[in-house]
């Protein structure tokens, strides 16, 4: 069964043949949303993932940062949001390279050894002779999957084995998501309704996503720049929210529907934004038979630095599939 990844967002494909005519096939092909960055000559792909690997480290150490003492830290939300803002090329990074094995000058596999710090998923091009030697590449895991080039419907074969790897994408952003969440957290968030239901609800809601331990939930990125908000919370530990709802302006019938579960206040996602955002109200949501109930608020934070996050414009500005 597909996991619920605790950080997702957009990555890219970076691709490698000396076939033009099998490019131009792919290029075609392949859903049209992809960001896909084509490539003929081993020594451009080479450049451009050994950049792709010193953009990650650096990404990385820059999403660390924004986890550095998160229990402690009120205003984590604002620093994931001021992070997107700031960096939209994080969309372009590469998590795939799918690559011909029977380059000229350079095979696909002597591509990949010649990389120090490539850590992306790698798919191989192979054709009828190179079989034994691809399945040898992937039990020493320097590719995770090989498709032959003569395999039937290839592109779909080449679509689902990225979909197959997927689980694995961004593996450093996540284990920082994993180490910030409580051994609690973990086991209600593993917990087989949740992770359906969190599933479903980023495939609609969501381009990208990360979960945070406190305050509790999901801080997810609509497609089109829109901002929310998922709180997780137990249902037995409701009475807490109870007594916070009772401090802010609400009326009688509010505070009832509150008291009583149907609602739930966004008071938790005000505290980490430090009061940018209005107060709000909207219906819990039970998850099944977990125990587990849930609000989805959507919100406009200030904007204190950097640009728009709307990952439809920028993926139109950087569809360019030409060849390199």
């Amino acid at each position: 069964m597909p996991i619920f990844k605790l950080y997702s967002r957009p990555h890219s494909i970076a691709i490698i043949d000396d076939d033009p005519i099998f490019l131009e096939l792919l290029e075609m092909a392949l859903p049209t949303d992809w960001h896909l960055i084509l490539y003929s000559q081993t020594h451009l792909l080479q450049d451009y993932l050994r950049q792709q690997s010193l953009f990650a480290q650096r990404d990385v150490a820059v999403f660390k940062k924004i986890f550095e003492d998160a229990h402690s830290d009120l205003h984590i939300l604002s620093k994931v949001i001021n992070y997107w803002r700031q960096t939209p090329q994080r969309w372009g990074q590469t998590e795939v390279a799918i690559l011909d094995y029977a380059m000229p000058k350079m095979t696909g596999l002597q591509l990949l050894n010649s990389l120090d710090n490539w850590h992306g998923k790698n798919i191989l091009l192979t054709g009828i002779a190179d079989e034994t030697i691809a399945v040898q590449a992937f039990n020493e895991d320097l590719i995770q999957r090989y498709i032959p080039k003569q395999t039937d419907d290839v592109v779909d074969a080449i679509a689902n084995a990225v979909q197959h790897l997927s689980s694995g994408f961004f593996r450093p952003y996540q284990s920082l998501c994993e180490l910030n969440l409580s051994p609690d957290q973990l086991m209600l968030l593993r917990k087989v309704e949740m992770q359906d239901f969190l599933r479903q609800f980023a495939v609609k809601h969501w381009i990208e996503y990360v979960t945070i331990a406190s305050p509790f939930g999901v801080l997810g990125l609509g497609k089109q720049g829109q901002l929310s908000w998922l709180q997780i919370e137990r249902s037995c530990d409701i009475d807490d929210l109870k007594w916070i709802a009772n401090s802010e302006a609400w009326d009688a019938p509010t505070l009832e529907q509150i008291h009583s579960g149907q609602m739930l206040s966004n008071s938790m996602l005000r505290q980490s934004l430090a009061g940018a955002i209005s107060s709000d109200i909207t219906p819990t949501i039970p998850v099944g038979d977990s125990g587990l109930i849930v609000a989805h608020f959507e919100f406009e934070a200030p904007q204190t630095q950097g640009g728009e996050v709307n990952y439809e414009s920028w993926l139109k500005a950087h569809l360019d599939r030409t060849i390199r």
